[in-house]
């Protein structure tokens, strides 16, 4: 049986073999009734086109490529979804890759750059030095960094209103009169934990409080640091604070879980807020900063296209608004 070709499309559909392949390649020089014309009549003959001849003729991949070193965790899994519902609206996937270490992660974006695995790239870690990212860009491909901005290595960037949200749940927390308040920090190099860290010193001081030095503990963002930092305050000796701000919520998380464990409830005992509204939060009452993952994947999708057709005459930094939602643990 003989394929179906691109010719076969343009008799069926009364238009030039040219229509045919701007409609495939999404030009838009087609008006959207002959683009809807022809795909009904490429459905109905079961038409499909190669991607490979698609690519030598445009030359390119129609993907874009998302690399993590986040494999299980459910915050980069919204951004991919968001990344992904934007790649589908305009023709493109998404290829997706994980890395295994931060030195692993550099070998793995040049490969795909130099490989020309995808059209564009976006790349999520914020320990990514922003000079490595700007070197990769001179090899014409397109990098988007989510998380830590890179705009003035030369890189468009998608970040999370980390201050204002710190902000106003530090605010929160003061105006519920607590004032002897610790702070579960994370990793010194981490740029979320440094404007978070900053924010809520900053509410604190415009409210007239001063956090100690020995009330800011250093964390890594994961559960088990937050049952550590839980597990030294309880054993130390010390009188216990009126209030824990986690930034973010598996460290809250592993809080809670340790409060529970010796029988103290939050906020009864003490009260506790996290940062990043992950699924799990909502069960546990838990007051947090909502950030709209899906938003930030949608907004990088968006740049790499921009950046493709070039649409972006200078790297632009998008910063994605947080929310902040009062539930039960801060004593509301």
């Amino acid at each position: 049986m003989k394929p179906i070709s691109q010719h076969d499309i343009a008799e069926a559909s009364g238009v030039s073999a040219s229509t045919v392949s701007r409609v495939l390649t999404n030009s838009p020089l087609i008006s959207e009734a002959t683009r809807q014309r022809v795909r009904e009549v490429m459905d109905r003959l079961n038409y499909y086109p190669s991607l490979a001849a698609r690519s030598l003729v445009t030359q390119r991949t129609y993907a874009l490529g998302v690399v993590s070193p986040f494999i299980a965790d459910a915050f980069a899994g919204h951004i991919f979804a968001g990344a992904d519902s934007v790649a589908a609206e305009n023709g493109y996937h998404i290829l997706a890759t994980f890395s295994h270490g931060l030195s692993e992660e550099q070998d793995l974006i040049k490969r795909f750059v130099r490989e020309r695995r995808a059209d564009a790239l976006i790349v999520l870690n914020l320990n990514l030095p922003a000079e490595f990212l700007a070197n990769l860009a001179r090899d014409n491909m397109p990098i988007i960094s989510v998380g830590k901005p890179a705009v003035e290595r030369g890189i468009p960037s998608v970040s999370i209103a980390n201050g204002p949200g710190s902000f106003e749940l530090m605010n929160h927390m003061l105006n519920h009169g607590y004032r002897d308040i610790a702070i579960f920090t994370g990793p010194t190099g981490s740029h979320d934990g440094r404007e978070r860290l900053a924010a809520c010193l900053g509410a604190a001081q415009v409210a007239g409080c001063t956090l100690p030095g020995d009330r800011i503990l250093t964390g890594d963002f994961s559960s088990g640091s937050g049952e550590r930092l839980m597990t030294e305050l309880l054993d130390s000796g010390k009188k216990l604070p009126e209030a824990i701000v986690a930034l973010n919520d598996a460290m809250a998380i592993g809080a809670m879980n340790v409060m529970h464990q010796r029988g103290l409830t939050a906020p009864r005992d003490i009260a506790i807020a996290g940062f990043d509204d992950i699924e799990a939060v909502d069960l546990l009452g838990l007051t947090t900063v909502r950030v709209p993952r899906h938003m930030m994947g949608r907004e990088a999708a968006k740049l790499a296209l921009r950046c493709l057709n070039g649409e972006i005459p200078s790297p632009s930094l998008s910063i994605i608004p947080a929310e902040l939602v009062i539930r039960q643990s801060c004593g509301c």
